[in-house]
């Protein structure tokens, strides 16, 4: 249907474009930084970008769903610490208030032209190096994961998952937008909804 549709120039999350916006997500945050430099830096990075790739299309669902409802296209500081007092992750005694406020600020330092480091709100990439950092912190409890990348993971599905609001923007379009019903409408209205948003532009 989607191909007949006023939908079928949209273009679809395929494994390849999700891989690309990864790597750019990464390539714009510092979580190379954060590795342990007295080991096998390249080994460990390669094992937390795979780890976080497996992750990627959920982390950046409950993203959307939070920057939606805060200042898209990112969350507000004040949002982030209820979405982190939400999730588990501020629990007043593995990570408190002062830890988070660090893990924040180290996080929104810029290395990148697009966003100032002055500028608190999380952006994509950064919500996904914060999730690094949490991790790193959370091993400082040496019983708390073996390695960075099983610390990721126990931070996601025992903390994020369980507790996060999250949206299917795939799952929306293919059950509400590529239909008949839909299309009609939309193809109907077609003209006076591109007036309606050249208006704003």
């Amino acid at each position: 249907m989607k191909d007949r549709s006023v939908f079928r120039d949209y273009r679809e999350d395929t494994t390849a474009y999700l891989m690309k916006c990864f790597e750019e997500d990464f390539q714009y945050g510092k979580i190379s930084r954060t590795v342990n430099k007295k080991g096998d830096v390249e080994a460990e990075l390669a094992e937390i970008k795979a780890c976080l790739f497996r992750e990627y299309l959920p982390i950046i669902n409950i993203f959307d769903y939070y920057a939606g409802t805060s200042s898209y296209p990112t969350i507000s500081m004040n949002d982030f610490t209820s979405f982190s007092n939400q999730c588990g992750i501020l629990d007043h005694t593995n990570i408190k208030l002062a830890d988070l406020d660090l893990i924040l600020v180290a996080t929104c330092v810029s290395i990148n032209e697009y966003v100032s480091s002055a500028e608190k709100d999380m952006q994509r990439y950064e919500f996904m190096e914060m999730l690094v950092r949490v991790a790193h912190e959370r091993l400082k409890d040496k019983n708390y994961a073996k390695s960075v990348p099983d610390a990721i993971e126990k931070v996601l599905y025992d903390m994020v998952y369980p507790n996060a609001r999250t949206m299917d923007g795939e799952n929306f379009r293919r059950y509400y937008c590529y239909n008949v019903k839909t299309n009609e409408i939309l193809k109907k209205n077609e003209q006076h909804i591109k007036k309606v948003y050249e208006s704003w532009l």
